[in-house]
């Protein structure tokens, strides 16, 4: 394998605790102080109107989907000048936003570099600027040489698009691209679709059924490096 690309969340990184709690914390850092139960209802109400009217599905999430989803969540809560809170709570989010990197990247990461394969990122996120700054407060970023975010580009995965958009900027055909991530239909079909040789992480064994190429520690990925397709 000449490139080996990685999901970024459930496979780089996890959030510890519940999205809403987030917001709860932005909001009063900017004088908002709310009742966390309440927080919690509106940002229910929030993710079931994109949900059921079908906005989760039919748009790319991007900066400006994210930026419309806390305008709402912020008129769900009743505040006044929704849209200005909005924009300060949104600027804030990816600074504040709990990311954790799992205990075996770094020995994975370290792996690949030594093996002599090049890195990069394929994430369904709003942006490839929130990406990165992502990778940087986990102090990871400078494995990678192209994070490719579905937001920036246009493509969510499983679309076969984004997975060719990567192969084009690496200059790699896609057959010796390894791409590992924990969503079977969004990262192990969507790349095998692509041309690329897919292998699923599945950390907490929930992916059982599913007869495919599956690791359950990050740095067993350096068991498939040397295969070739």
């Amino acid at each position: 394998m000449k490139v080996v690309s990685l999901d970024f969340g459930g496979t780089l990184a996890y959030e510890p605790k519940e999205e809403y709690l987030t917001y709860h914390q932005l909001l009063a850092s900017i004088g908002y102080v709310l009742r966390q139960e309440d927080v919690k209802k509106a940002y229910e109400k929030t993710v079931t109107y994109f949900r059921e009217g079908g906005i989760f599905g039919k748009r790319v999430w991007d900066e400006s989907l994210h930026l419309e989803f806390i305008i709402l969540l912020c008129r769900n809560l009743m505040i006044e000048d929704a849209e200005v809170v909005a924009r300060r709570v949104h600027e804030l989010f990816p600074y504040e936003l709990d990311v954790r990197k799992f205990d075996d990247v770094d020995k994975a990461l370290s792996a690949v570099k030594e093996y002599g394969a090049r890195l990069i990122v394929i994430s369904n996120i709003a942006s490839e600027m929130r990406l990165r700054i992502y990778l940087d407060r986990l102090e990871i970023a400078d494995y990678f040489d192209y994070l490719i975010a579905s937001g920036s580009v246009g493509f969510e995965k499983p679309d076969t698009r984004i997975f060719r958009h990567a192969a084009s900027l690496v200059g790699v055909e896609p057959k010796s691209i390894m791409h590992v991530g924990d969503s079977y239909e969004h990262d192990y079909l969507g790349a095998q679709a692509a041309g690329f040789f897919p292998v699923l992480i599945d950390r907490y064994g929930r992916n059982k059924d599913k007869n495919c190429r599956k690791i359950d520690k990050l740095y067993m990925l350096v068991n498939f490096l040397q295969e070739a397709l």
